[in-house]
């Protein structure tokens, strides 16, 4: 069996606000292997982005890592130091933005930012590092290179822009990239474009790819498992065809059933009632209680262990009797 690139056991995150401590993340434990796209699927407030946001290092100054570990190729990342994490990120660990232009310094050529991640990380000479950009950029279906090496951000379109943050995030040839909405900001053309680059990453760099969204169509085509995460805690996972066409979780459900479809023209589309409760909201029980169409008086009190079913894992009351218990 192979090696996790990244393993997450039981991690709990916790925000320090004036009112007291919260968590912002409970008992959070996945893998994600090399040659495989790993999804995390949920609406805004479900603690997608703080997730990638403490495997990177870069967590709020008022949040902190309160259980568990981190362990990415041997090495625990809630214990490194600043200079190895500078050593780390961006180059065996990179991650993708939703907003290329956020991400791109605008006073600085395209080939300049580009070539700079090579001068942070290697010993490769001025020559060799445009050499590597070059061939990073056709490999990212970047045309127009010596044009492109003197270009500036505005110069470039939505979808250029993300080409050359994914060649930035590609071009050390890391272990793992999480992509954090990466498509969410382009139109639907460049967005499958983008989606088919993503794709011949996996293939050509062997490499683990988180990839966060709260788009199914898009989950469903690039991922090969999927988390879905609700308040801060994993609810249901599992691989994406199995759990897309067999959902468990009520959660899930009502987020499959919210998905516009053809089918459904001439309806009204389905919203899941109510809101993703706040930090200072979140109870001991089941978070999503209050929003359940299936609720029972235990969900309201006890956080449901989790339940296995193959190679699917259910955190929900409804399913103690049938799941093999972990």
């Amino acid at each position: 069996m192979n090696q996790a690139t990244l393993a997450v056991h039981e991690l709990d995150i916790t925000f320090h606000l004036p009112e007291g401590e919260f968590y912002a993340l409970h008992n959070i434990s996945f893998e994600i292997f090399p040659n495989e796209v790993v999804g995390i699927v949920g609406e805004s407030g479900c603690g997608k982005s703080l997730t990638a946001k403490a495997i990177m290092g870069t967590l709020p100054q008022n949040a902190s890592i309160t259980r568990g570990n981190m362990i990415f190729q041997n090495r625990q990342l809630h214990q490194m130091l600043d200079k190895d994490w500078q050593r780390l990120r961006g180059n065996e660990l990179t991650m993708i933005f939703q907003e290329p232009m956020n991400s791109l310094n605008p006073v600085l050529t395209i080939g300049k930012q580009v070539s700079e991640v090579l001068k942070r990380h290697t010993s490769l000479s001025k020559k060799e590092r445009k050499q590597k950009v070059m061939k990073t950029w056709k490999e990212v279906g970047l045309p127009r290179a010596e044009a492109l090496w003197k270009a500036y951000p505005h110069q470039l379109s939505g979808g250029m822009c993300q080409r050359v943050v994914i060649a930035m995030a590609v071009i050390g040839q890391p272990q793992l990239i999480i992509a954090d909405e990466p498509t969410t900001a382009l139109d639907v053309t460049t967005q499958a474009q983008i989606l088919d680059l993503f794709q011949s990453i996996k293939q050509n760099y062997n490499n683990a790819l988180l990839f966060i969204s709260h788009d199914w169509g898009v989950i469903r085509r690039i991922c090969d498992r999927v988390m879905v995460m609700y308040a801060g805690r994993i609810v249901e996972q599992g691989d994406v065809d199995k759990l897309m066409n067999e959902p468990k979780h009520p959660y899930t459900k009502s987020l499959l059933q919210a998905i516009p479809n053809a089918s459904k023209r001439g309806q009204r589309l389905y919203t899941i009632p109510g809101n993703v409760p706040s930090l200072q909201e979140r109870k001991t029980g089941c978070p999503f209680y209050e929003r359940c169409p299936l609720k029972m008086k235990q969900c309201e009190a006890v956080f449901p262990d989790t339940y296995t079913f193959a190679r699917q894992t259910v955190a929900c009351h409804l399913f103690a009797k049938e799941g093999e218990h972990h």
